[in-house]
């Protein structure tokens, strides 16, 4: 597909998970051979703590992210081929009493300062994750997130400057707030 798709002078990019050397050889992925037939490769640098999974946390973590961008590149993809993905989403999380979850659901980057108000939110700096974790109480269960913020996007921003990647993608358009956009723009 890559060279029909270079014959039309079109480039060809791939969204890869961030994953984790521990366990990539059970994986599908030949990062290396990958790399070396498309023109990006783009490193889903979130989901660190998912939707079903066995614990809340952050959908991505600083350290974590940046783990994830030292893996890739020890994997010998070019750094002019690689891009950072970042979330513009949180994942707010129901526990019971003994802090499990019990439930998530997807927050749009753009309504987290809605969400903070609306419940009124307690933040505390998270220093695992370089981020605001937040916790309020509702009907009985508390709930818990890590917040994206432009502060974070502005990390993420500054992490791929540091490992000098291509740039950087988001998961997704949509999700941040319109002046986001002006902070990017001002960092390029």
């Amino acid at each position: 597909m890559t060279n029909a798709a270079h014959a039309k002078k079109l480039k060809v990019s791939i969204d890869l998970p961030r994953g984790d050397t521990a366990w990539n050889h059970l994986t599908g992925y030949d990062h290396k051979a990958l790399a070396g037939i498309v023109d990006t490769v783009i490193v889903m640098a979130y989901d660190e703590h998912w939707q079903g999974g066995p614990e809340a946390g952050s959908v991505s973590g600083l350290a974590w992210t940046e783990e994830g961008i030292k893996q890739y590149l020890s994997y010998g993809i070019p750094r002019s081929k690689l891009m950072l993905g970042i979330p513009f989403y949180v994942r707010e999380w129901q526990l019971d009493a003994d802090g499990k979850p019990v439930a998530s659901r997807a927050v749009y980057m753009k309504e987290v300062p809605k969400l903070i108000a609306e419940r009124g939110a307690k933040g505390t700096l998270d220093r695992e994750s370089g981020q605001m974790k937040y916790t309020y109480q509702k009907d009985g269960s508390t709930y818990v997130f890590w917040a994206e913020t432009e502060q974070t996007v502005k990390q993420r921003i500054e992490l791929a400057k540091t490992y000098d990647l291509a740039g950087i993608a988001a998961w997704r358009l949509g999700y941040e707030s319109a002046d986001l956009w002006t902070t990017l723009l001002r960092l390029k």
